[in-house]
């Protein structure tokens, strides 16, 4: 069982960050594409942790993203972009249904079979 008892939370627009992010002992890094990342730089941001996430994993390191929330238009691409190998699992922020859980299972579903992740 993985337990995690210290997350750090990581803009993943910044690359210096993510950077340094490689070197804290923490249990988890968590990549934020969302209240931390200016709308105009969404898309930019999304490219970098999208790069990150692998090499993060590959030195060690357990990734987790936190995307946009649902009812924004960056969540889908958030998770179409984010599912890659070496996530460890998507926080998503602001949910408020049961449903919205079955959404997003739904498109990280869909996103690890266009990726190639599905078995």
């Amino acid at each position: 069982m993985l337990i995690l008892r210290t997350l750090l939370l990581v803009p993943a627009n910044q690359e210096r960050r993510i950077g340094k992010a490689r070197s804290v002992p923490a249990d988890a890094l968590i990549l934020d594409l969302e209240d931390s990342v200016p709308l105009s730089e969404k898309d930019a941001a999304r490219q970098m942790m999208a790069a990150s996430v692998d090499e993060l994993a590959t030195g060690g390191q357990e990734v987790f993203v936190r995307t946009n929330s649902l009812p924004t238009p960056y969540a889908i691409p958030d998770i179409k972009v984010v599912v890659t190998r070496g996530l460890r699992g998507i926080c998503l922020p602001k949910s408020e249904s049961a449903d919205d859980i079955h959404k997003v299972d739904v498109l990280i579903t869909d996103a690890e079979k266009e990726a190639g992740l599905m078995l």
